[in-house]
């Protein structure tokens, strides 16, 4: 395959291959924040008189997040179809990538299930004294 052929499979620009193999941190973050930035919300708000809704948003933010993981881990394998046609380096790379991004999402699944877990065996709004 000449270089222009190899060109026309390298669409992606770097700044997209990389906000793609952090898609799965950046999906943890966001569940991070949202899950200690909204349960102290709601305990500074007064619901520590219901512990249920605090823990059914807790887990329901890692549902969403375990989702939207794996949604990501199956595009990562259509993405390394669609590249991996191409021959050579672009090839390569692309597997290398896509492994590296399924690893990231792995260990984000990880993060985000741990950080679940203390809605079912942490009560809501207690303090630590």
């Amino acid at each position: 395959m000449s270089h222009a052929g190899k060109a026309a499979h390298a669409r992606w620009s770097l700044t997209t291959i990389i906000a793609f193999l952090l898609a799965g941190p950046i999906v943890w973050g966001l569940h991070f924040l949202f899950v200690y930035g909204g349960h102290t919300l709601m305990c500074v708000l007064g619901w520590s008189r219901e512990p249920q809704i605090i823990r059914a948003s807790v887990i329901l933010a890692g549902g969403v997040a375990l989702a939207l993981l794996v949604f990501l881990a199956r595009a990562a394998r259509r993405w390394r179809r669609y590249v991996v046609e191409s021959d050579g380096d672009v090839a390569l790379s692309a597997e290398f990538q896509m492994r590296a991004t399924l690893l990231l999402i792995l260990l984000s699944s990880a993060g985000v299930l741990w950080s679940s877990l203390a809605a079912v065996f942490i009560a809501p709004c207690q303090t630590l004294r």
